[in-house]
């Protein structure tokens, strides 16, 4: 039942035909067991008939052989007076008038052949033959057993009968019988092709058999042992054994001669093959026809199932393969009448519809949920505002497909535009002349506008048929635009703007997609909120920093940065064996300047004396203001102490250009103490205080 499970349409059908033929193979069946079983009660009965036949036969044999002989024992030619010639020219010509005999004999008492029909040189001495004794003793008339004759040396079956005179034996008459009556009635009968008819004795030797095989006479007969048993408490009867060749024969058997214990028989072997031919023919020429018809059933099955029903099942099989392939346009293109295979037609036609369907919403929404984690991704990493709507674009067209993906802004101006502010994909100018606003007009009505009005995600299923879609329809079909999403981007509860979403498909953006878009609009509006916010803390970050380390008035490094640069200069110059010089320097006169031109003059010389400082050293090194008009300089990685002077020198002509302020040139001086590390002190203190001596 499993494989039939697994079979074909065709295999099935076959076999339900085969189902239908089994009961004429049972009844063919039937028949030939019949036949079979009334040849082999016939073979039985024919058999044993034959035998029978064969045994009266010897009977007829027996009775004559003792009239015969009975006849002779009378005459003088075979008395003891007469002559061996003359007994033996009578004997002969008894022979010729008594076709059924091999030869006629008389012995004395001691067994001698005294005279034969048929010649004989030397002696021959027959005194231990059965039928001989058998005479001797009963006085009567004898039958011996079927044996190979001393003068003969044919298979023949001898008899014997005492001769008298008064009461006193004289002699024994004998004649042997020879088989050729036996030969002409297996002649007679056309004995089946493999068949046989033996006489054997009761040891199994083989006295005669027919049709006459050389080297068995006088050998033991090979059957006879399997049948043995059967025989020797039976006069007759029918036995089925096995060859020693793996035959099976019916065996027929009857005794020729009986009463005494060396009894003959006569068995008759005929194969089953045989005995079954006819009902092997018949069980044959039954199975061919059954076959031919089994033929034709087959053929009319295989044409008509191939038209009505295999036509339409490899149909059906070739849209499901194509289904299973992939191809969701898979139908089957047949009607959905005519019964089961029209239902099963319109089953699979509707089942394709529905994956169809749910494979688009699956990709719409695998789609989606790969752009959502692209988005998600690209918060994560990027930097600044504008990099993550660039890239918030870029990962929307490259992840998902879409043909093109696109940030505006909103203002609050009067005109309540829309501003492109990053996009990825299709462009080619389209945003550039899209003008598109949020205020309730026919360039606010459209996904968009309606987005950043309403709040809620827009959509245009079809941009060639949506009525809204109309003022940006031709420019859009040119760029393969076919739907389109826009989805509101919120700070919070601020408005920022929308993303906008073309795809090429017609019918994009169904609900689930449409859901997980929002999701990512949402992401993106925290985003740039999250942006902005750490941009505002970086910046009064920035600026807190820089109070703490820098002079408020110039700008430059105030005590403590200048102190913690030149420490990282030491620790440098220990290493390389470099030298770091500190350079204090004090403008001259700056409290008269104060006290008589007033502060805002001295804060504009301590603001013009910085930058000029600033641009006389290099990268590295620093420049700061103590407090007042105390400013110090820290040069960085010297090599020697002689390399210090020159660049204190154009520190110091830096320091006192004059500054020409409310129309009027102010001139001031400058001093300046220098140190050298680690020759003039190895703390930032010693420094400082050797510079400042």
């Amino acid at each position: 039942m499993v494989a039939l499970s697994s079979a074909g349409l065709r295999a099935r059908l076959f076999f339900l035909v085969a189902l239908s033929l089994l009961p004429a193979l049972a009844l063919i069946v039937y028949s030939s067991l019949l036949v079979r079983e009334a040849s082999l009660l016939d073979a039985k009965s024919q058999t044993l008939a034959f035998v029978r036949r064969i045994a009266t036969e010897n009977d007829d044999l027996i009775a004559h052989s003792r009239e015969l002989l009975a006849g002779l024992s009378r005459l003088p030619a075979v008395q003891e007076s007469a002559s061996p010639a003359e007994c033996g020219h009578l004997l002969a010509g008894m022979k010729k008038t008594g076709s059924r005999f091999a030869n006629l004999g008389v012995a004395d008492l001691g067994g001698k052949v005294v005279c034969s029909a048929i010649p004989f040189e030397g002696d021959v001495n027959i005194a231990d033959r059965a039928y001989f004794q058998r005479a001797l003793a009963s006085r009567s008339f004898a039958v011996g057993n079927y044996q190979i004759g001393r003068i003969t040396g044919k298979p023949a079956i001898n008899f014997a009968y005492p001769i008298f005179n008064g009461e006193r034996m004289l002699r024994i008459v004998f004649a042997a019988a020879d088989l050729s009556w036996l030969e002409r009635m297996v002649g007679n009968s056309s004995l089946p092709a493999d068949s046989a008819l033996a006489v054997v004795d009761n040891e199994g030797s083989v006295l005669a058999v027919f049709p006459r095989e050389g080297g068995l006479v006088g050998k033991s007969w090979p059957p006879f042992p399997k049948v043995h048993a059967s025989v020797s408490t039976n006069k007759e009867g029918v036995v089925e054994a096995i060859d020693p060749d793996g035959k099976a024969r019916l065996y027929a058997f009857a005794r020729l001669v009986g009463g005494s214990s060396e009894d003959i028989y006569l068995i008759y072997g005929l194969p089953k093959a045989t005995i079954y031919g006819p009902a092997v023919r018949q069980f044959w020429v039954g199975l061919a026809g059954l076959g031919i018809a089994a033929l034709l059933v087959f053929a009319i099955v295989w044409l008509v199932g191939e038209l009505l029903v295999l036509k339409s099942v490899k149909i059906l099989a070739a849209a499901a393969r194509r289904l299973g392939q992939g191809e969701l346009k898979a139908r089957t293109g047949l009607s959905h009448a005519g019964g089961e295979l029209g239902l099963l037609a319109r089953s699979f036609d509707n089942m394709a519809e529905a994956i169809e369907a749910k494979e688009k919403q699956l990709v719409q929404a695998n789609r989606a949920l790969r752009v959502l984690s692209a988005g998600n991704r690209t918060l994560l990493r990027g930097t600044d505002e504008r990099t993550l709507l660039d890239e918030m674009c870029q990962a929307i067209v490259g992840t998902g497909g879409y043909r093109l993906a696109w940030v505006g802004y909103v203002g609050d101006d009067e005109a309540k535009l829309v501003r492109p502010v990053a996009h990825a994909g299709t462009d080619e100018g389209y945003l550039g002349g899209a003008d598109i606003t949020w205020a309730d007009k026919e360039r606010g009505c459209g996904p968009a506008g309606t987005a950043v009005r309403e709040g809620r995600p827009a959509v245009a299923r079809h941009i060639l048929t949506d009525p809204a879609f109309r003022p940006w329809r031709e420019e859009a079909v040119k760029r393969g635009f076919a739907s389109v999403i826009a989805l509101p981007v919120r700070r919070r509860s601020q408005m920022l703007g929308v993303l906008g979403i073309f795809a090429a498909e017609p019918d994009a953006f169904n609900a689930e997609e449409a859901k997980l878009l929002e999701e990512l609009a949402d992401d993106l509006g925290y985003g740039i909120a999250n942006r902005r916010d750490a941009e505002a803390r970086e910046r009064i970050e920035r600026e807190l920093e820089h109070q703490y380390s820098h002079d408020a008035l110039t700008g430059l490094a105030n005590r403590s940065l200048f102190e913690d640069r030149v420490r990282h200069a030491m620790l440098h110059a220990v290493r390389t064996g470099r030298l770091v010089a500190v350079l204090l320097m004090g403008m001259d006169r700056f409290k008269i300047i104060n006290e008589s031109l007033g502060h805002s003059v001295g804060d504009a010389l301590l603001k013009h004396v910085g930058p000029r400082l600033a641009a006389c050293l290099r990268e590295d090194d620093t420049v700061a203001r103590f407090s007042g008009d105390e400013f110090a300089v820290a040069l960085i990685d010297v090599a020697k102490a002689e390399d210090v002077a020159p660049l204190a020198g154009k520190l110091l002509a830096a320091a006192m250009q004059p500054l020409a302020l409310a129309e009027r040139e102010i001139y001031t001086s400058a001093s300046m103490g220098i140190s050298l590390f680690p020759k003039d002190g190895e703390s930032m203190e010693r420094l400082l205080q050797n510079a400042d001596a």
